[in-house]
């Protein structure tokens, strides 16, 4: 148990590392989507060289709070992501050295994607949960990696896959206003091009992103 703690705080350490320099100078950007407000950004440094980082940046007209309720809530992950029908929160991780972090073990399956070129995995993850402040904003921050040692056996018919260092960040812009950071690194396993994987990461994050965005807005406009 102590040893998935410690993997926690790594993951967490990280994140941070990943997202440390605001000009993003080791970051690609690779595309743009729904007008420009999605930018879509690749980072190819670490080993594997073979599975990059992907990571889409958008602004959302929403409380950073609000937008991290959301993305956080197990139980709501269908609702904005399409591609992953099954997300589950198993069990809280302890992590008694550092008490501001929040961490778990998730268990989840993706769809298969473009047309059955990318067949379902699923996932055995720790997922750290921190908020903290840089340059005095607040930043809520989800990270992520794959178990260590996974405690469950693939599901039948999908692929296990393994998830490298990746998660989601919120940072708070103004009162209404907040920027959304969600970064994508995984081995899929299996055979495939990397065109094949490229063209869906890129088509998940914008699906993902405005998927968030429209999920906000029913949510806004219900409570009016």
């Amino acid at each position: 148990m102590a040893a998935v703690g410690d993997s926690a705080v790594n993951i967490r350490n990280e994140f941070r590392r990943l997202l440390a320099d605001p000009s993003l100078k080791e970051w690609n950007l690779a595309s743009t989507a729904n007008g420009g407000a999605l930018k879509c950004y690749s980072r190819q440094i670490d080993e594997p060289k073979v599975w990059p980082h992907w990571m889409g940046i958008t602004v959302l007209p929403f409380p950073a709070e609000v937008v991290f309720a959301l993305v956080t809530d197990g139980a709501r992950r269908p609702q904005w992501d399409s591609v992953m029908p099954v997300y589950d929160i198993v069990r809280e991780i302890p992590t008694p050295d550092v008490p501001e972090l929040t961490a778990h073990l998730t268990y989840c399956v993706t769809s298969s994607m473009l047309g059955g070129l990318i067949a379902a995995r699923d996932y055995e993850d720790v997922r750290v949960l921190e908020v903290h402040e840089i340059d005095g904003r607040k930043v809520l921050d989800m990270s992520w990696a794959s178990m260590p040692e996974p405690e469950a056996p693939p599901r039948p018919g999908a692929i296990r896959g393994s998830n490298f260092v990746a998660g989601l960040r919120v940072e708070e812009l103004g009162p209404n206003e907040s920027k959304l950071y969600y970064m994508i690194r995984s081995d899929l396993k299996g055979q495939m091009s990397s065109w094949v994987v490229n063209k869906g990461m890129v088509s998940a994050l914008t699906s993902i992103t405005t998927s968030i965005r429209k999920t906000l807005e029913a949510d806004a406009k219900s409570k009016k």
